[in-house]
């Protein structure tokens, strides 16, 4: 009996030793696999606050091309195309008028043109030239800022669309691209 005993407590030391084994390899095993599901979900979860902040040049690490791969390229697509959206609807905004560049946005206008009665109005600083060839740069700017923002106002009032500015003179369309 003793014999036996003794290989029977043997197997058990064993058993439990393989059995201790598996348990922790097992844990380490499933530690690498959450770390490795975990860290691209919140790495997605702190560029998802970036885009919803406005930062859209956030670009996640494609690590793998398994499904969180994909969704991590998928990801940055997204977040190119509305960095070029937002690109495009600044720079819209900024040369355009603001009704001009809603429209266009909204697809309201037709980019292939059309036929339409308009006017175009030119008007600049009667002697510019000789007006400003004493002064100062900052005095310049602040004349020119001044009779900008004043004739800019009155075309928006009169439903006018500024065009460009050219040096001292403005260009503004009416009749297009809305007609009133």
């Amino acid at each position: 009996w003793e014999g036996a005993l003794k290989a029977e407590a043997e197997l058990r030391t064993e058993i439990l030793g393989f059995t201790g084994v598996a348990i922790l390899g097992a844990l380490l095993v499933s530690l690498l696999l959450s770390h490795g599901l975990s860290v691209p979900i919140r790495e997605m979860v702190a560029a998802t606050g970036k885009i919803s902040a406005g930062d859209f040049a956030v670009q996640l690490p494609v690590r793998s091309r398994d499904d969180l791969g994909q969704l991590a390229q998928s990801f940055n697509e997204m977040a190119t195309g509305l960095a070029l959206k937002e690109k495009y609807h600044s720079i819209l905004h900024t040369i355009a008028d603001k009704d001009v560049a809603q429209q266009l946005l909204d697809g309201k206008i037709a980019l292939g043109g059309e036929l339409r009665e308009a006017t175009v109005m030119f008007c600049d600083i009667r002697g510019f030239t000789a007006l400003t060839q004493n002064m100062n740069p900052t005095e310049v700017i602040a004349l020119l800022n001044e009779h900008m923002t004043a004739l800019t106002k009155i075309v928006t009032e009169h439903h006018g669309v500024v065009d460009k500015f050219i040096g001292d003179s403005i260009m503004a369309l009416f009749g297009t691209p809305k007609s009133y």
